[in-house]
């Protein structure tokens, strides 16, 4: 090698080896690390007094869109814009923050604090708690000083609902926390969110504003997760925790949700995205329904919306029929010199919320935006899954054999019945209907559980045999029971004798009565002919016809009979209506026994008569359960011809259509 290449390589060396000497020492990761962040908060700290004095101000779009291009150019933000009713900034090295104007509610609810004092259903009651739907109420607004006659309103309705009996959970404020948002959801039928919300159309993200505020020092660590969490500059200095629907995505499973289950997102631009990237990761994770604001809403409109809607699903209807009960459109007007204040201008359309907001700029002519309530997928309904048969929790007579199918209303399809004694009945269900067979006298509980939301109807089935089942149907048991308390004879029985024949009732004594005002016991009524026929012993049907005074006055064409040996009673309905007024009605049953002679006469015949149901709107008929008995006042009935009458007294006797004493 040359003398002079040696040289230069020997000064190339010298060169490096210097200048290696003069380069500042490496920076660490973590050091690194630490000026970006240390870079981002001075930022902040240039941002935020200039940001928060525009949203205090008369016109803060204005303001804020001033900010925006006066940081434009700051070497460590990667984008900052104004989009109508907030202020973004997204950092090179970390994720958002926001500042969002908000509608001030104080100047605002004038008439809200009469209108909540007049709507809240007070309650002393105790009912017993409900085990569906289990709801999830979020209500962040409690955070908001100005917000606190709709707060008081709000706490006042779920205590309300709650002391009513719903299985409802509130969560307020600060308890809506990143650890609770990110676990606390998935066990509920029904979730409603009241809180901010915002849409940003760069990034497609929707984001909802938690309850969580942290110090400077404590998002450190969040700040890496820009597409996750985001942040809320408030002026006392901390920061708001806003999530979105990453945040969801990453901490839900698919279909982790129950399978019928419904969330309204009471927040501005929560469905405002078209594409509803946001409902369908909540709609994967299980959802069933997803509710919505397509747009920013006013902060009352949520509330009342929220609560006409939870009121509609608490009580069996659906989704749609909460959403045609809205008020088709509220109109408001931003407040002159306050231009996030609101005023409604008339007519006043939206204090029962409403599926259409229109905001009108201060000169109140100009349209400055549209707000509907949308829901995701639009193209379906959606109630939750209360267990409803056609009949239940009532006693149900059944005959021997016989089969009885009981619609299902309403349920989640998924369902399971058991009876309580299979000899007595059986029991099987479909997605639509119950089956009971009656097998054997006796009673036995039939339990129908809905298997999704463990709701459960009963249905208590008292078998008894054909003829009895039909007796029940003339008379149910409670009634048999007033005229066995009169002392009125029943004779029970499958073997009851042929009583063919027509019979002379004389003299006819009243023997007893439950009526407060009434004959005196020993009053004779008007003689009577009796006659029974077309007997059948196979199906123990029998025909009655009875008259007084000559005059045919009731026909009963099926009556069932009962009895063994010679003791018989036959039991019979009669139905009057008024001529004038066919609405208004009576049913009374009449019951007849005795014991058949040798001869073909009747001993000791007795019958009664008992009001079994009526429509007597104005009470001038006697009552259901007023009964009388009569007796044959010679214990002797002699069979005698349909044309022959020995009357005695003036006085028929009074049966179905007797006015009330």
């Amino acid at each position: 090698m040359k003398i002079n290449e040696l040289i230069a390589l020997f000064l190339t060396i010298v060169f490096f080896v210097g200048c290696k000497e003069n380069l500042p020492p490496e920076l660490t990761p973590e050091e690194i690390e630490q000026q970006q962040i240390e870079a981002i908060f001075k930022v902040l700290d240039a941002v935020d007094p200039i940001a928060d004095e525009a949203l205090k101000s008369d016109n803060p779009a204005e303001e804020l869109q001033k900010v925006a291009e006066q940081f434009k150019d700051n070497p460590e933000i990667e984008d900052i814009y104004f989009e109508r009713d907030k202020l973004v900034l997204k950092f090179k090295n970390a994720g958002y923050f926001f500042w969002l104007i908000k509608e001030n509610i104080a100047t605002s609810t004038k008439a809200l604090q009469s209108r909540c004092d007049a709507e809240l259903i007070k309650t002393t009651k105790s009912f017993e708690k409900k085990i569906y739907p289990k709801i999830l109420f979020i209500y962040r607004h409690t955070l908001d000083p100005d917000r606190a006659v709709l707060n008081d309103y709000t706490r006042n309705y779920i205590n309300n609902k709650i002391e009513l009996g719903y299985n409802i959970t509130p969560v307020y404020g600060e308890n809506f926390d990143l650890d609770f948002a990110a676990s606390g959801l998935a066990s509920y039928d029904g979730i409603f969110i009241g809180s901010h919300g915002t849409f940003d159309k760069i990034t497609n993200l929707t984001w909802i504003l938690t309850g969580e505020r942290r110090s400077k020092i404590d998002i450190i660590q969040c700040l890496k997760e820009w597409n996750k969490i985001a942040f809320e500059m408030s002026e006392d200095g901390l920061y708001d925790i806003m999530i979105s629907q990453k945040f969801f995505d990453d901490n839900y499973n698919d279909a982790v949700f129950p399978k019928n289950s419904f969330i309204y997102l009471g927040a501005c631009q929560t469905m405002m995205d078209s594409k509803n990237r946001f409902a369908s990761v909540l709609h994967r994770k299980g959802i069933s329904k997803i509710v919505g604001y397509n747009n920013s809403t006013m902060s009352r409109v949520n509330v009342y919306n929220a609560h006409a809607i939870l009121n509609k699903l608490l009580v069996g209807e659906s989704y749609n029929d909460a959403f045609a009960s809205l008020n088709e459109l509220g109109c408001y007007a931003r407040r002159k010199g306050e231009e996030n204040s609101f005023d409604i201008l008339p007519p006043d359309n939206g204090n029962n919320g409403v599926k259409r907001q229109e905001i009108y700029k201060s000169n109140r002519k100009t349209l400055d935006y549209e707000t509907n309530l949308v829901s995701y997928p639009a193209d379906t309904d959606f109630r939750f899954h209360f267990l409803k048969l056609a009949e239940e929790n009532v006693s149900l007579p059944l005959a021997v054999g016989h089969v009885k199918e009981i619609a299902i209303l309403s349920g989640s399809n998924n369902y399971e019945v058991v009876s309580s004694d299979s000899q007595v009945a059986t029991a099987s269900v479909t997605s639509e209907k119950v089956t009971i067979t009656a097998l054997a006298e006796g009673q036995a509980r039939i339990t129908v559980t809905d298997k999704d939301t463990q709701l459960t109807s009963m249905l208590d089935v008292v078998v008894r045999t054909k003829q009895k089942h039909k007796i029940e149907e003339i008379i149910p048991e409670t009634y048999l029971e007033v005229l066995e308390d009169l002392e009125f004879p029943i004779y029970d029985g499958e073997n009851p004798p042929i009583i063919n024949g027509t019979y002379d009732i004389s003299p006819l004594i009243l023997k007893a009565t439950n009526k407060t005002s009434d004959f005196p016991i020993g009053h004779r009524f008007a003689d009577a002919v009796l006659r029974f026929y077309n007997q059948n012993n196979e199906t123990f049907e029998i025909q009655v016809k009875e008259k007084y005074d000559t005059q045919e006055t009731s026909s009963i064409q099926t009556a069932i009979t009962s009895g063994d040996g010679s003791n018989f009673t036959v039991y019979g309905t009669v139905k009057a209506v008024e001529i004038d007024n066919p609405s208004v009605y009576i049913v009374t049953a009449s019951v007849y026994s005795g014991t058949l002679n040798s001869d073909g006469s009747i001993k000791d015949f007795a019958m009664s008569f008992i009001c079994v149901d009526k429509n007597d709107p104005e009470g001038k008929y006697i009552n259901k359960g007023d009964a009388r008995v009569v007796i044959d006042g010679d214990y002797h009935s002699p069979k005698t011809t349909w044309t022959s009458t020995r009357s005695w007294s003036v006085d028929a006797l009074p049966t179905i259509t007797a006015k009330r004493e």
